[in-house]
């Protein structure tokens, strides 16, 4: 053991994987990342949407009660 040189560790002479293979599963990870970046803003947006509507039907809700409550009681209370 003394006599041999470290060279590594050692590798088989062709990899069980194909470059090829590597390479295109490089790209559709790619694709997928982007997709689901796009996707990620689109849920924002809808939730963004989503946030204003409820506001603006609380709002409407809050106006209809308070009018609801001065029609039964009656402007002298």
């Amino acid at each position: 053991m003394h006599g041999r040189l470290d060279s590594g560790p050692v590798l088989p002479e062709q990899s069980p994987i194909p470059r090829d293979a590597i390479a295109g599963a490089t790209a559709q990870l790619a694709d997928a990342v982007d997709q689901t970046s796009e996707l990620l803003m689109a849920a924002t947006e809808l939730h963004r949407k989503v946030a204003d509507l409820h506001a603006t039907l609380t709002e409407a809700l809050v106006e209809l009660e308070r009018v609801l409550a001065e029609s039964t009681t009656g402007p002298n209370g």
